[in-house]
């Protein structure tokens, strides 16, 4: 078992300076895998092409461990969560022909917009500028002001209200468990969400995103197992003697409809992005981009596997009925069920486990910039004072996404809003922009048309996707109160 140092990085040192300095602290370094995470003195700052800058030195760890399974495992933890379970409402907002098409065409522009960004990540890489995080490589790129002044809020932001979002799925898939057998219950939805918040809390103490990897391969077992029981739930609901009544027509006015239609691309888009690309590909070994595209592949690969047929079958059963969360159709207590429960309480119950990971998962960005200012590099990671500051930043984070969750549980809605304001310009804009700026295709080559067609697209996605679903949020907030028990 390799054992993770520290070592002095004097100022002006490059990465093979730094590997060179390591063998002689005998630090043991495997060539299969390479994880550097530099952490801030109060007196300096790091250059993430590979320089220090600053008054004194860094701290570097440097941990040997990993395969390209790991990508794998975190992109499609990252990818593949309960959001999918909102794809036949999407659905609903579009119509069965555009609906297929805008979740195949979901799938294939985020997997080309995460190559793209592995490739640009990848070539700054190899003229000597290393990124570890998404800041990272967009301050090589982009310079530091519009990294620290746009491009660093938008990434923070979208991991943060990922966080929102899936406590409050998670204290919804909670509640629903809690009343399959108890249909008289009295508890609340803010106390099962704030019940999540602290299984999120407990698993937040994880040290490192890496430490997440065995996590992250059950998540994708239990991500195929509530999509089956939504499959099958879907299909048992329709096939019934008594089937919902199905209406595929798309509802509203024409303003509605095209509001409407921007909603659902943005739920699409929310569902297949990760925000977490950047950060995945710094674990992997040399050639990272290789290791990378095989991960990517595995992640589409399961997340076509699920999304496609939970979309298809839900919105085939239930039409322009389907809820918010498809789940919802298949049972609602002192009113229908129209599926076993044990179905309905097993589906949930894979949910809200796999949240709690995909929850965690996303916090990790936030934590590491935290902690490099908070944490004291001359002391051990899990000396006392470490740990009590590590434990206090965590919790506040947590407890802020749990009580904003509480306060309004709009899911739909607040993924659309996360979709278009944060997933769009994070996961499709700005990797077409970074590849764009790094390799300057050709006017008179295909790539310089997708890239435009796809930037411009993103850019009308944002806009009017952001104001649909703002629209919806504020709407939904002044009929319901905060807290509100829906």
């Amino acid at each position: 078992m390799t054992r993770q140092q520290s070592i002095s990085v004097e100022e002006g040192i490059r990465k093979d300076e730094m590997l060179f300095i390591a063998s002689c602290n005998q630090v043991k370094y495997d060539a299969s895998y390479l994880e550097v995470g530099a952490t801030n003195s109060q007196y300096g700052s790091l250059n993430i092409g590979g320089k220090c800058n600053g008054l004194l030195h860094k701290t570097a760890h440097i941990e040997c461990k990993g395969t390209w399974m790991h990508a794998a495992y975190h992109l499609t933890s990252a990818t593949a969560g309960p959001p999918l379970l909102s794809l036949p409402y999407a659905m609903a907002a579009l119509g069965w022909g555009p609906g297929v098409l805008a979740l195949l065409m979901g799938a294939a522009v985020t997997f080309y917009a995460c190559f793209v960004l592995s490739r640009a990540m990848d070539h700054m890489e190899k003229h000597g500028k290393r990124s570890f995080r998404f800041c990272d490589l967009s301050e090589h790129i982009l310079g530091s002001s519009w990294t620290r002044f746009v491009v660093a809020p938008l990434q923070l932001g979208v991991c943060f209200m990922v966080v929102i979002g899936g406590t409050l799925l998670g204290g919804q898939t909670m509640k629903e468990m809690y009343y399959t057998y108890n249909e008289e219950g009295t508890v609340q939805l803010s106390e099962f969400i704030a019940f999540f918040g602290i299984l999120v809390l407990f698993l937040a103490q994880i040290p490192s995103m890496h430490s997440l990897r065995h996590f992250n391969m059950v998540s994708i077992m239990l991500c195929f197992g509530y999509s089956l029981c939504a499959i099958i739930g879907s299909l048992v609901a329709g096939l019934s003697k008594e089937p919902p009544r199905r209406d595929y027509a798309v509802l509203g006015s024409e303003m509605a409809r095209t509001l409407g239609s921007f909603t659902a691309i943005c739920v699409m888009v929310t569902s297949y992005s990760n925000p977490l690309v950047v950060e995945i590909q710094a674990s992997l070994a040399e050639p990272a981009s290789k290791k990378m595209v095989k991960g990517l592949s595995v992640c589409y690969m399961v997340a076509l596997a699920t999304f496609v047929p939970v979309a298809v079958a839900g919105y085939w059963a239930f039409g322009n009925q389907a809820e918010g969360v498809i789940l919802l159709n298949l049972l609602k207590p002192r009113q229908f069920c129209l599926v076993p429960r044990w179905l309905f309480f097993s589906a949930n119950g894979f949910a809200c486990v796999q949240l709690v990971v995909y929850t965690v998962l996303h916090l990790h960005p936030t934590f590491e910039r935290l902690e490099v200012v908070t944490i004291d590099i001359k002391q051990s990671k899990f000396s006392r004072r470490n740990l009590v500051v590590r434990l206090m930043s965590r919790s506040f984070f947590v407890v802020m996404s749990t009580l904003l969750a509480a306060m309004l549980p709009f899911f739909v809605q607040f993924s659309a809003f996360m979709g278009a304001v944060g997933f769009t310009p994070i996961c499709l804009f700005l990797p077409v922009l970074f590849y764009n700026i790094i390799f300057r295709p050709s006017v008179k080559t295909v790539t310089f048309w997708i890239n435009y067609v796809l930037m411009s697209s993103a850019f009308i996605v944002m806009i009017l996707g952001g104001i649909s679903a703002l629209q919806n949020i504020i709407s939904q907030a002044t009929t319901y109160r905060l807290f509100a028990n829906i």
